[in-house]
């Protein structure tokens, strides 16, 4: 994620907003949530929230990442579902190339949040970015497959990522393994059998990316 402080429409605040919104959301750093959870650094931001590196203070000061809102669009009620979606989605999966959701919660100061296990490596976008050029063949298969599987277990529990693309598919190092982690369940789809995928006429996703 970075630091490009869009509107969830695309269109970039003006200097002003962007140094009113710099000041509110800092104003975060230092706190614990819920006694719980002392947030440390941000890490980046998106058109929705921002991602904070944090400590879980009941479990010996574990890291994790915490998701917060955007300040603007916390009483903003369609945000508010999808932030919600994403992460009810994620911790009804439980599959080993999904990312973890430990926990969520809503403060009176900073609004909802949820608490994701900290991974250490890069995304997808920014291997392919570093490697200069196609990964090899193996490397893509084992990509594949794990991505894969973990689509599969979201489908078997009646959810469509519906946003998959390489900036949500994260290579996190485990030693000297590496596992494939998807990422950013914002725009998924909790089916039932009233639920239609989607209204007729929506576009749901990245369009470089939808098939």
């Amino acid at each position: 994620m970075t630091d490009d402080y869009t509107r969830p429409d695309g269109d970039l605040f003006d200097e002003r907003e962007r140094d009113s919104i710099v000041d509110e959301v800092d104003d975060i750093l230092g706190e614990t949530l819920d006694g719980r959870y002392e947030v440390l650094s941000r890490l980046g931001s998106g058109g929705m929230g921002f991602v904070w590196e944090a400590r879980d203070l009941l479990m010996q000061g574990r890291s994790v990442v915490l998701k917060t809102l955007r300040p603007e669009l916390v009483n903003n009620e369609k945000t508010a579902e999808r932030f919600s979606r994403e992460a009810m989605a994620s911790a009804a999966i439980d599959h080993e190339n999904v990312i973890v959701v430990l926990g969520h919660g809503v403060t009176a100061n900073f609004g909802a949040y949820y608490v994701m296990e900290r991974l250490v490596g890069r995304d997808l976008a920014a291997e392919i970015a570093a490697e200069g050029g196609p990964l090899s063949a193996a490397r893509t298969i084992d990509i594949a497959t794990q991505v894969a599987s973990a689509l599969g277990a979201a489908h078997a529990r009646g959810i469509i990522h519906r946003d998959l693309k390489p900036e949500n598919i994260y290579l996190a190092q485990r030693g000297e393994r590496q596992i494939v982690k998807v990422l950013d369940f914002g725009l998924a789809r909790l089916l039932d059998a009233g639920n239609k995928l989607t209204e007729t006429g929506a576009v749901i996703g990245t369009p470089r990316y939808m098939a």
